[in-house]
């Protein structure tokens, strides 16, 4: 009884979840409707939500010249969760192993994502034959190019995560997050500083595969689901090869 109960909300729900299989966002926007809106207010408790003065921070103007640049995936198909729902280690985690939720802001703010087709990434290979990742950035119509031609400031850092998902036909979702204070990236008076310097400006690959972490956090499932996936980090170096882009205003995580 309890898993045809699943499986009738699962029915019930399948509206709200798109299959991505034809080319990409325009294939998405079909299904968006004035219904899908109501859905997204639903959600609002999940989705961090700026208040007047986070509208009006330095860094706002390059968040909205990144997602104005060209037309990214609507965002009836994304949100950011709020900081403060996600556990982190607490002061003696190292002694007691405790957790605890997060009291402070996000350092970054996701501003667009995109929804890009390609060709397969394993045919992708450097001159050496090795596969070498795809550079997101590198593009010359890429986004990040298109914003700065638009935007009248300084100080702009962004870090760009992209999922692969190997075809064909072969997809990538990029996510772009923009720094809220570029500055304190590179403060070693504060441990934040300490690592995020030779993580975002260092030389060292092998030290971002040791730090960089990927958070599961399945928000809309049944219970099997979420039970399933959890929310255990995973560092995704130790099992995938990663590859870093870096740029004088950016990072690229492919």
């Amino acid at each position: 009884v309890a898993l045809l109960g699943l499986a009738a909300k699962d029915a019930a729900e399948a509206r709200r979840f798109v299959d991505v299989g034809a080319r990409a966002r325009v294939e998405l926007d079909r299904f968006a409707t004035a219904e899908d809106d109501d859905d997204d207010e639903a959600e609002a408790a999940f989705v961090e939500e700026a208040d007047e003065a986070d509208e009006n921070a330095a860094w706002r103007p390059w968040a909205r010249a990144l997602h104005d640049a060209t037309p990214t995936c609507g965002k009836r198909y994304w949100s950011s969760p709020r900081a403060d729902t996600f556990p982190v280690r607490g002061a003696n985690y190292l002694r007691d192993r405790i957790k605890v939720l997060n009291r402070g802001d996000a350092q970054f703010a996701l501003a667009a994502v995109d929804l890009l087709w390609h060709r397969d990434p394993a045919g992708i290979e450097a001159d050496d034959g090795e596969r070498k990742g795809l550079h997101v950035c590198g593009h010359p119509r890429n986004r990040l190019a298109l914003a700065r031609k638009a935007y009248e400031g300084c100080d702009a850092f962004t870090m760009v995560v992209t999922l692969v998902v190997p075809g064909p036909p072969a997809y990538t979702l990029a996510m772009y997050y923009v720094c809220k204070d570029p500055a304190a990236l590179k403060d070693q008076a504060t441990p934040l500083g300490r690592v995020a310097r030779p993580f975002f400006f260092g030389d060292d690959d092998t030290y971002r595969d040791a730090r960089f972490k990927l958070t599961p956090r399945m928000l809309d499932s049944n219970w099997v689901v979420r039970k399933a996936v959890g929310q255990r980090p995973a560092v995704l170096g130790k099992q995938l090869k990663q590859w870093y882009w870096r740029g004088a205003d950016y990072l690229e995580i492919d």
